[in-house]
C-alpha cells in the first residue's frame, strides 16, 4: 500500500495557526502503519499491565471524589472526540466510560473492583498526553493509547459484556 502525506506547501491557512501547519505537515496517513504498532504493542503483555498497575493509586482516588471522576471521565469523552482517525478501535470506550458512571452512581455494581481500577487506570493513561509515546505525534502518538484500551478490553470483557446486558435490560 502507497503511503499518503499531505504536505503544508499546498495549503496555507486563513488563520495561520502554525499548530495546524505543524500538524498537517507532519501527518501520514497509514492505517496499516497504525495497525502494526498497535499489534506490536499489544503483544507486550507485561508493559501493558504494568501501565495499568502504574495507574491504580490514581483510579483509586477518582474512585472516592465523584466530582474529580465526572471531571475526568468529561476529559476523556473530550479526548475521544479529537480523535476519530482511530474511532474502529475505541468504541468500547464510551460504554466503559457509562459503566464508571453506573459504577459510581450505585446503579450498577455487579462488576469486580479490580476490572473497575483496571478501566480507569487504562482511562487515565489515554488522557495523559506525556505517556510512552507522547500524543503530540501526529496520529503515531496514539497507538500507545490504543492499545492500552484494547488490552484493558480484553481483559474485562465478560465484565463489559455483562454490563451491556444488563444496560438493555435497564433502559426504558
Amino acid at each position: 500500500m502507497k503511503k499518503k502525506y499531505f504536505h503544508s506547501a499546498n495549503f496555507v491557512p486563513a488563520t495561520h495557526d502554525l499548530q495546524a501547519v505543524a500538524r498537517m505537515e507532519t501527518i501520514i496517513v497509514d492505517n496499516e502503519k497504525f495497525d502494526e504498532k498497535v499489534s506490536e504493542l499489544l503483544e507486550k503483555e507485561e508493559v501493558m499491565s504494568k501501565t495499568i498497575e502504574k495507574n491504580k493509586a490514581q483510579a483509586e482516588g477518582l474512585l472516592e471524589d465523584e466530582d474529580k471522576m465526572e471531571s475526568f471521565l468529561k476529559r476523556m469523552e473530550n479526548k475521544l472526540a479529537k480523535i476519530p482517525f482511530a474511532g474502529k478501535y475505541l468504541t468500547d470506550v464510551p460504554v466503559l466510560i457509562e459503566l464508571i458512571r453506573a459504577y459510581m452512581r450505585k446503579e450498577y455494581t455487579k462488576v469486580p473492583l479490580g476490572s473497575i481500577l483496571a478501566i480507569i487506570s487504562a482511562l487515565i493513561y489515554f488522557v495523559n498526553p506525556f505517556d510512552l509515546i507522547p500524543d503530540i505525534i501526529p496520529v503515531i502518538g496514539y497507538t500507545d493509547d490504543t492499545a492500552v484500551i484494547l488490552f484493558v478490553v480484553k481483559m474485562v470483557r465478560k465484565d463489559l459484556k455483562d454490563y451491556k446486558v444488563w444496560r438493555e435490560d435497564h433502559q426504558a
